[in-house]
C-alpha cells in the first residue's frame, strides 16, 4: 500500500545565509502507511549504549585513490566488539546484553516530550526563508531583526558538526534553533552507528535529508527480543525491518547522495539495500556494503550496475564469519568488471573468489589504483603472475587481509607494478593452517613471518611493505 506523505519543502543556504523557497513533489514510500510523524528516540525509535560508544556526525569527504572503505578505517574500523557479534552470541549473553542496553535508553517522559514538541509546537516545520518566523508563516513572512539573522547564521556554522542525538535535542530549545536543526543544509552528512534504530526513525530523518551527500550506517541493531519470542521468530520478524525507513531516506536524498556505506547491520538490512540505491541514488560515487548474513549476490550487483554507473570505489567483501560463504564468488567478480570498468578502488574477498575471477575483474578494471583482497583462499606466485599479466599497471596500494600470501608473490607484485606505493599484509596463523594452535603450525607460521620480516628489510621494500600479525604486538 502506498500513501502520500504530505507536502514538504527543501532549502539551500547561500553564502549570505539567504534561503530560497523551493517546493518538491509528493513522496510515495512503499510499505509506509499513514501520516508522517516523528518517532521516539527510545524503544521503537533510536537508542544507543551511551556509556561505551560515541555517535559521530561531521563533515566527511572520502579520500580518493587510497582504498575506499579501508581509508575510512579510522571512522568505521574493523574491530568486533561484543555488540558486533550479537547474532553469533549465546541466548544467555544476548539476554544479559539486552538488559544492560535497556537501562541506558531514554526515559518515557523524554520520549513523550520529544514527540509532543514535534507534533504540537506551532510552526515546528522549517519555515520557507531565513527571514521568516514560524508563528507568522500563514499570515505572511515577517522579516526578522539583524540579531536573529546573525544567530541563525552562527548556528548554521556549528550544527553540521553535531551528532544526531544533539541535533534532535537542539531542535527543542527554541524556534530559531529548531529552524536550523531541521534544515536540510545541516543534514548533508548522516552517520548512525552502534545504535538501535527503527524504520519510523529513519522515515522521520528523511524529512531533513533532501540534500544529504553521504550516509554511513554501521553496526545498527534491531529492536530487543521480546520475552516470549523465540530466537528464530525474532530473526524472521526483524529481517529487513529497517529497509522501509532506508528506502524513505534514499528516496529523499535522491541524486544528491554520493557516498553510501552500510556495514555490519545483519538481518535488519539485506542486499536489497543496493537495489534501493540503484533506484533512487544514481549519482553514487563510493559504495560500501559489508554483511555477514546477506552478502551481495550477482543479481543485485547487476541491478546496481544498471542504475549507478558512476561508482569509482566499491567495497563489497563479505564480513567474516559469513553465513552464506558461497554467495559472493567468481560470477560476482565478472559482473563487477562488466558494470564498472573505470573502478579506481575495489575491495572483494571470500572463500569462493578464485584466481580466474580475480583475473577477470583485474583485466576489465584496467585503471585500478587500490585493490583489497580479504580472506581469499590462496595468493601464491602463480596467482600473482596471472594477476599482473592481466592488469594492475596503475596499482598503487595492495591490501591483503587474512589472505595467505607467499614471499615470492609479494616480490612479484613489487617488481611488476611500477606505481606500487604500499603493500599491506594482515595475517594470522589461522589463515595458513586449519589447526593453528598445534606446535607444528606455530613453527611453520614462525618461518613465514621470518620471510616477511626479511622482505621488509629488503632495499626498495622497506618503505612499501607493512606486515600486521594478529595476536602479536
Amino acid at each position: 500500500m502506498q500513501e502520500t506523505i504530505g507536502n514538504r519543502r527543501s532549502y539551500s543556504v547561500s553564502g549570505s545565509c539567504k534561503l530560497e523557497e523551493q517546493r518538491y513533489s509528493h513522496h510515495h514510500y512503499s510499505g509506509v502507511t499513514g501520516r508522517m510523524r516523528t518517532s521516539s528516540l527510545g524503544s521503537g525509535g533510536w537508542d544507543c549504549d551511551w556509556g561505551s560508544v560515541r555517535l559521530q556526525y561531521h563533515h566527511y569527504s572520502p579520500p580518493c585513490g587510497r582504498g575506499g572503505d579501508r581509508l575510512w578505517e579510522g571512522e568505521l574500523g574493523r574491530t568486533w566488539s561484543k555488540g558486533n557479534r550479537r547474532h553469533h552470541s549465546t541466548e544467555e549473553e544476548e539476554e544479559d546484553e539486552e538488559e544492560e542496553e535497556d537501562r541506558t535508553l531514554w526515559t518515557s517522559a523524554e520520549m513523550r516530550r520529544f514527540i509532543f514538541s514535534r507534533t504540537h509546537t506551532p510552526g515546528s516545520d522549517a519555515p520557507s526563508s531565513l527571514g521568516s518566523t514560524p508563528s507568522h508563516r500563514q499570515g505572511g513572512h515577517r522579516q526578522l531583526g539583524a540579531d536573529t539573522l546573525r544567530l541563525r547564521a552562527g548556528l548554521f556554522c556549528v550544527f553540521p558538526y553535531l551528532d544526531v542525538r544533539s541535533l534532535l535535542r537542539a531542535a527543542e530549545v527554541c524556534s530559531d534553533w529548531r529552524f536550523v536543526a531541521r534544515h536540510p543544509a545541516v543534514w548533508t552528512h548522516l552517520r548512525l552507528e552502534n545504535s538501535r534504530v527503527s524504520a519510523e526513525f529513519l522515515i522521520t530523518l528523511s524529512q531533513w535529508c533532501t540534500q544529504t551527500q553521504s550516509v554511513i550506517l554501521h553496526n545498527l541493531k534491531p529492536r530487543s527480543r521480546r520475552a516470549n519470542e523465540a530466537r528464530e521468530d525474532y530473526h524472521r520478524n526483524t529481517r529487513g525491518s529497517v529497509e522501509v525507513g532506508l528506502e524513505a531516506l534514499l528516496r529523499s536524498a535522491g541524486g544528491s547522495l554520493l557516498h553510501l556505506s552500510v556495514s555490519q547491520c545483519p538481518h535488519i538490512l539485506t542486499d536489497r539495500t543496493l537495489w534501493l540505491a540503484s533506484c533512487y541514488c544514481r549519482n553514487l560515487q563510493t559504495l560500501t556494503y559489508r554483511s555477514s548474513s546477506d552478502p551481495v549476490g550477482q543479481e543485485v550487483l547487476w541491478a546496481l550496475g544498471a542504475g549507478c554507473r558512476n561508482i569509482s570505489s566499491l567495497q563489497v567483501a563479505p564480513t567474516h564469519p559469513c553465513q552464506q560463504p558461497t554467495r559472493f564468488g567468481d560470477r560476482c567478480l565478472q559482473t563487477i568488471g562488466r558494470c564498472w570498468p573505470h573502478l579506481l578502488s575495489l575491495s572483494v574477498g571470500g572463500a569462493s573468489c578464485r584466481t580466474q575471477g580475480l583475473v577477470d575483474v583485474v583485466r576489465s578494471c584496467a585503471h585500478l589504483q587500490v585493490l583489497e583482497l580479504e580472506r581469499v583462499t590462496d595468493l601464491g606466485l602463480q596467482a600473482a603472475t596471472e594477476l599482473c599479466k592481466a592488469g594492475l599497471s596503475d596499482l598503487q596500494t595492495l591490501i591483503l587481509v587474512h589472505t595467505p600470501v607467499s614471499g615470492q608473490a609479494i616480490l612479484h607484485f613489487h617488481n611488476m607494478c611500477d606505481n606500487i606505493r604500499s603493500i599491506v599484509v594482515d595475517v594470522s596463523a589461522s589463515d595458513y593452517f586449519e589447526e593453528p594452535d598445534t606446535q607444528e603450525a606455530q613453527h611453520l607460521f614462525g618461518e613465514i613471518l621470518s620471510t616477511l620480516n626479511v622482505l621488509q628489510k629488503r632495499p626498495g621494500l622497506s618503505d612499501v611493505l607493512q606486515v600486521k600479525v594478529e595476536g602479536l604486538c
